[in-house]
């Protein structure tokens, strides 16, 4: 897959997953599917899926500001309205050689819907 082309499958699951009722602030950007933006806090959110090469289906959520990162509480807040609170979501910090960087003020979620990616980290309960 070729990055920023986005498959038909990906394209019906995005339509199917995405967020229909947005928390106050936020609106739908027009003629963007998936893709919202907050005036008042200056934040964009862009939501989409797709199949990626380990053959999984996974919801990719970034998260930007206009002028800095984003904070955690507000990728936080995004995170779970994008993705519901009771979903895990990482982020991922590649090796340098495959860096990408399309938006210096720009941060990533990932959700796999195909099972757990990640081993229980929990001790005692809670991490």
């Amino acid at each position: 897959m070729t990055p920023g082309i986005v498959s038909p499958e990906g394209q019906r699951l995005s339509a199917e997953l995405c967020p229909r009722v947005l928390p106050a602030g936020w609106a739908p950007v027009n003629d963007m599917a998936g893709t919202f933006i907050n005036r008042a806090r200056r934040l964009g959110a862009i939501f989409s899926v797709e199949r990626e090469a380990d053959g999984k289906r996974w919801i990719h959520v970034s998260v930007s500001h206009r002028d800095r990162l984003p904070t955690w509480d507000e990728l936080r807040s995004v995170k779970d309205w994008t993705l519901g609170d009771a979903r895990w979501a990482i982020s991922v910090f590649p090796v340098a050689a495959e860096y990408v960087n399309d938006h210096p003020f720009c941060l990533h979620l990932w959700h796999c819907l195909d099972g757990a990616v990640v081993p229980d980290f929990r001790h005692g309960g809670t991490i």
